[in-house]
């Protein structure tokens, strides 16, 4: 039993810098389908290991590029 999990969810290696060392380099989910259901996965999870305090970091690239990023970030506030 875990009494914290923190989690860093890669949502896309889209970005507007250039850094050179750069590691964004995975594959993107296709829809926003995909990304709800890995959040699903990681409440899930919190659930059945009673894991009272969950920490979410959408990383990327840079995760404000990605148009949907409001409605993840409400999807895992409600949870």
């Amino acid at each position: 039993m875990y009494p914290f999990i923190s989690v860093n969810y890669h949502l896309t290696k889209n970005c507007n810098m250039f850094c050179k060392g750069c590691f964004a380099r995975y594959k993107e989910l296709s829809d926003n389908k995909d990304y709800i259901s890995t959040l699903k996965e990681i409440v899930r999870f919190s659930n059945i290991n009673n894991i009272q305090k969950r920490k979410i970091n959408f990383v990327g690239g840079e995760p404000t590029l990605l148009k949907n990023l409001p409605e993840l970030v409400k999807f895992m506030s409600e949870k």
